[in-house]
């Protein structure tokens, strides 16, 4: 079986190991001549469409070594985050504040992690998946 790097930017979460599959495979097609000429790309990762997950798409982000943000504040009065960590920021908590970053300081900061500190943290679970977790209820 032919493998292909893939190497994606978008905008949206959703579907994104789909989206990467079907590119992968349409991508397959497309360099199949590269299969009978090995030495034309030697840098040519292989990775099997099949193969294509959540842990392999991570392995590929510029931010593999590092781990995901648990939290990001974004300055400037602005409530986007401008294509920034899309993947990343998953399940980061977001924090926006008017303060300029020029004049983002020490205080600022602090009421960013005090505001964060209050914050239940649920990862993709509702209040009372949480709760029961914790108390050891199944």
């Amino acid at each position: 079986m032919e493998k292909v790097k893939v190497r994606i930017a978008t905008r949206f979460l959703g579907g994104i190991i789909e989206q990467s599959k079907t590119v992968a495979h349409k991508m397959r097609e497309r360099i199949g001549h590269l299969k009978s000429r090995p030495n034309r790309c030697p840098r040519l990762a292989v990775v099997a469409v099949e193969e294509i997950s959540q842990t392999t798409l991570q392995k590929y982000l510029c931010t593999s070594n590092l781990p995901d943000p648990e939290l990001m504040i974004r300055t400037s009065g602005e409530y986007r985050i401008s294509n920034f960590l899309l993947y990343q920021l998953a399940y980061a908590e977001l924090y926006f504040t008017d303060v300029r970053w020029p004049e983002f300081r020490k205080k600022n900061l602090y009421e960013a992690i005090l505001d964060y500190q209050g914050r239940e943290r649920r990862f993709g679970k509702t209040s009372e998946q949480v709760t029961n977790k914790a108390e050891g209820v199944r």
